[in-house]
């Protein structure tokens, strides 16, 4: 059984819960470490619920009101946590085999700039002359949990990229289907049986 449990706010809500026995620390290795997260081990605390912070107090979590929302607010919801779910997917890392291993990287939006700025000029003077050892990236080898450094030729580079490209397709693809579950559903059970996992 999972030891931690850490909370997404986002707009004063909590919208997902993650159960673990990483630490906060190692969060980042498989989240955006951009990512913001709450510690909630051992604490009341549900998606949905409203987190605040005061002043001489620090952190509120109170369960959310007894209100009654209307069938389209509740769908409303749901389609913004399945935004919310689809973006931490594209820029919680990927997997790439560019050097012959399964290396998963970073897949942040600055990541991905840079990645991309590189991959334009792989076939230029200036990249020869900026990393002649090849281009360094790190990421996490399999089965080790400290990031190494990788040097990437102008081929792996087209590679690393291609990976990442068929990454944040395939998180949107699920991102697609999770939104078409949202639309057809009837019934506010419809709603809560669709599992952002």
């Amino acid at each position: 059984m999972a030891k931690n449990r850490f909370a997404q706010p986002l707009y004063g809500k909590i919208i997902y819960i993650y159960e673990t026995n990483l630490t906060m620390e190692q969060l980042p290795t498989i989240f955006d470490p951009s990512t913001y997260w709450i510690d909630v081990t051992g604490l009341d605390c549900e998606v949905g619920y409203l987190v605040s912070f005061k002043e001489g107090v620090g952190l509120v979590l109170a369960p959310p009101p007894n209100e009654e929302y209307t069938f389209e607010e509740l769908k409303a919801q749901k389609l913004e946590l399945v935004d919310a779910w689809t973006a931490d997917k594209i820029t919680g890392g990927f997997i790439s085999q560019c050097t012959g291993n399964p290396v998963r990287h970073d897949s942040d939006k600055d990541t991905q700039l840079t990645m991309q700025g590189i991959a334009l000029n792989v076939s230029t003077e200036r990249f020869a002359n900026e990393y002649p050892l090849g281009c360094p990236v790190r990421g996490y080898k399999e089965g080790e949990t400290e990031k190494t450094i990788q040097y990437l030729n102008a081929a792996q580079v087209y590679t690393w990229c291609a990976d990442l490209s068929s990454h944040i397709g395939a998180c949107k693809q699920q991102g697609w289907i999770k939104q078409a579950q949202v639309e057809a559903a009837l019934s506010k059970e419809d709603l809560d049986a669709i599992i952002l996992d």
